[in-house]
């Protein structure tokens, strides 16, 4: 038996919350972009009656996945304010050195 390999699945705001924090970003609404292509080629399918035929067929490439900034908010998007709020530095006062005792 084959042994089963674990998998993970994301939803599209969970990438692109990634995608925000791994490129240091803290405001901006941004949705998931993907860049496709589109191959023609002759591909062997099985007809109706199950034997092997030549056949044109089309095939989609997901060539890139990235991020881009949008101006609305949609069920793609991500605010990256919110999820990749600055850190804000805190200042640390300096207390006067302690007097000496006499």
């Amino acid at each position: 038996m084959a042994e089963e390999v674990p998998q993970f699945f994301f939803d599209h705001q969970e990438v692109v919350e990634d995608l925000i924090k791994r490129q240091g970003l803290h405001s901006g609404l941004w949705g998931l972009s993907v860049e496709i292509g589109l191959v023609g080629s002759n591909m062997n399918v099985l007809d109706k009656n199950g034997k092997s035929k030549l056949t044109p067929a089309g095939v989609v490439l997901m060539s890139r996945i990235g991020i881009r900034q949008v101006s609305e908010p949609t069920d793609l998007t991500v605010d990256a304010a919110e999820v990749n709020p600055r850190q804000v530095e805190k200042k640390t006062t300096r207390r006067p050195p302690k007097a000496k005792k006499k």
